[in-house]
């Protein structure tokens, strides 16, 4: 990834497109019954927020998103505390049924 980055840094500009997708990302569109009447607001905006901490230094400040010095730091450990939390759930609930069904196709329904 590293690599890839340095490589494409210099092409990536701010523009006004990136800004509005960034923003739909960040703070997607919901109905107010959806948005205010369940979780999935707030939930939405801590998963995003910490997608968006995990961007390098240099393109978090390209888009003007905040940052702490402990941001990276932060960011890997919310990172890994939810990859644990989603090895918790059982596989036939992490997969959807597209995958399921191209695992069955491939025969590879009794591999993990």
């Amino acid at each position: 990834m590293a690599a890839y980055f340095r490589d494409v840094r210099p092409q990536l500009r701010m523009s006004r497109a990136a800004r509005d997708a960034a923003t739909f990302v960040l703070w997607p569109p919901m109905p107010s019954r959806v948005g205010l009447g369940t979780p999935a607001r707030p939930a939405w905006v801590a998963l995003a927020s910490v997608a968006a901490a995990t961007l390098p230094r240099w393109a978090r400040r390209m888009y003007r998103l905040p940052g702490l010095p402990t941001t990276d730091l932060a960011a890997t450990a919310a990172g890994a505390a939810l990859r644990a939390g989603l090895l918790v759930v059982p596989q036939g609930l992490r997969e959807g049924p597209h995958r399921k069904q191209a695992r069955e196709r491939l025969g590879l329904d009794a591999i993990g």
